[in-house]
């Protein structure tokens, strides 16, 4: 986990907890967006830690993004608001 983005290390403590399985979990993150990286790896760790869903809000200088992920999807759903 030293390597790890935070939006990954969030989703670790969370489950490590035993706070995840089936839960609806929502994210902001503030500054700037998903890196590819964590696009991609934050709902492959949703699926191994067994969340219903994420919800993950982000704020970049000149857009909000949500991404949307559901048990059984394979990626976000991304949608897009300009400032």
């Amino acid at each position: 986990m030293g390597n790890a983005h935070t939006e990954i290390g969030a989703l670790q403590q969370t489950a490590n907890k035993g706070l995840t399985e089936g839960a609806d979990a929502v994210m902001k993150v503030t500054g700037k967006d998903l890196c590819d990286y964590c696009q991609k790896d934050v709902v492959a760790m949703a699926k191994a830690s067994k969340l219903n869903s994420l919800k993950i809000y982000a704020e970049t200088d000149d857009a909000y993004r949500f991404y949307e992920w559901e048990a059984g999807m394979a990626r976000f759903k991304i949608t897009e608001t300009p400032k």
